[in-house]
């Protein structure tokens, strides 16, 4: 059995992105010959904030990794990824265990830019295996289910809003020359769908059937009051107030 997962990309809260990120602690380069003599080692070694970076020299490297730690927001992730221009290979033939790379309980991490190769013999093994990921999100840079868009803050009108949706009218988050944000572009209430209020008096429609005339008084659509409303109809009457 061959198999190769080139350019890991999955977004889960663990993040596996594209080889660039915020600026690193300390660089860890595994090569043939260097500080590192496997990938674990450097792994074993790496602390939030750092980035291991892999030589194809020296490869495939026959190794089975496991992520014995997790980055931090404040510290940084912990990156593992192929040195600028190469395509290191990880190789799991007679390697044991039952998936190339294991992260459990971890977050903070980034994988980039490998193939991997040959997870032989196994009956329940992965090439990336995740257990455990921590609860994501709006805020931590990774646009994960649900959400439009993530900067990596909580800052409203800046493009991405705290909400991690997209800044515009209808988001539910009230930015620039918006008067209301209902989080809806419904023009019958008395937030309009231009995100501007309704005039006082003006028609609106509360969404209740047992009301027949409403309008907007204070940025709230409700009942056009009547003090000869009728108190003694049966329940099944309509009633109108007089032109």
């Amino acid at each position: 059995m061959f198999r190769t997962l080139a350019w890991l990309r999955l977004a889960l809260g663990i993040a596996f992105l594209a080889a660039a990120g915020p600026a690193h602690a300390a660089l860890l380069v595994v090569e043939d010959g260097g500080s590192f003599a496997s990938i674990q080692a450097a792994l074993d070694a790496a602390q939030p904030g750092d980035t291991i970076q892999v030589r194809e020299a020296g490869g495939p490297w026959r190794e089975k990794l496991v992520f014995p730690r997790s980055g931090t927001a404040t510290g940084g992730f912990i990156s593992l990824e192929a040195y600028p221009g190469e395509r290191p290979v990880l190789d799991g033939t007679d390697v044991a265990g039952a998936n190339m790379i294991l992260i459990e309980d971890r977050s903070y991490i980034r994988v980039a830019g490998f193939e991997l190769r040959n997870n032989l013999g196994v009956n329940d093994g992965s090439a990336v295996r995740i257990i455990g990921a921590d609860e994501v999100s709006c805020g931590d840079l990774i646009v994960n289910p649900g959400e439009e868009c993530d900067d990596g803050n909580t800052v409203d009108g800046d493009g991405c809003d705290s909400n991690c949706t997209f800044s515009g009218c209808g988001n539910g988050i009230l930015t620039g020359a918006e008067q209301c944000d209902d989080g809806n572009l419904d023009d019958t209430d008395c937030c309009r769908a231009n995100c501007l209020l309704a005039a006082d008096g003006a028609s609106c429609d509360d969404g209740r059937g047992c009301t027949q005339i409403d309008h907007c008084t204070a940025d709230t659509c409700s009942p056009i009051p009547s003090a000869t409303a009728p108190t003694d109809l049966p329940r099944f009457f309509w009633w109108r107030p007089a032109a």
